[in-house]
């Protein structure tokens, strides 16, 4: 891809979500030392942060020569955008995130979308699709509690906000 130059950034965007797990098991995925014990009886492992790090870091610069934006989906999304910004940043990639995230589970993860809003660089967040995964009001609130952060972080002219239909 690196050596490709009729690739480079032909994409508009592409959906990220993170390594293949069956590759790097996440730890939040190991509920216990019992499946520890397993993992290491059919000699695999957990993968280590720097592991995981590293891999999307691969990814980041790999996605850097065919697109300029990348989208997260609302699943675990703190700890890969965390990932994945501190990956643009140390490699200083022409990469901006979209972010997905879904109205039905709004309440749940707004403190998190807000910590990753409040600790990304500037610039590297370039829009947020809330997804129309709920009843209007669901999605209305979360629109207006959106818009309103945004407003608040002086954010609104930077950082698109839209409503789009789940994917």
């Amino acid at each position: 891809v690196f050596a490709d130059h009729t690739l480079y950034q032909t994409f508009y965007g592409i959906t990220y979500n993170g390594p293949n797990p069956d590759f790097y098991p996440i730890s939040s995925s190991i509920t216990n030392n019992q499946e520890l014990t397993s993992l290491a009886k059919r000699g695999e492992r957990e993968a280590s942060s720097y592991e995981i790090q590293h891999q999307i870091s691969v990814d980041m610069a790999l996605l850097s020569r065919v697109t300029t934006r990348v989208r997260l989906f609302h699943s675990s999304i703190h700890r890969l955008v965390e990932r994945v910004l501190q990956a643009l940043v140390e490699l200083n990639l022409n990469l901006t995130i979209h972010l997905s995230v879904s109205a039905a589970r709004w309440e749940k993860e707004n403190s998190n979308v807000r910590e990753v809003i409040n600790s990304a660089p500037a610039n590297l967040i370039n829009a947020i699709y809330l997804e129309h995964d709920a009843d209007e009001d669901t999605t209305f609130r979360a629109h207006i509690e959106l818009e309103a952060f945004l407003s608040r972080r002086r954010l609104a002219d930077s950082i698109e906000l839209s409503i789009v239909e789940p994917q």
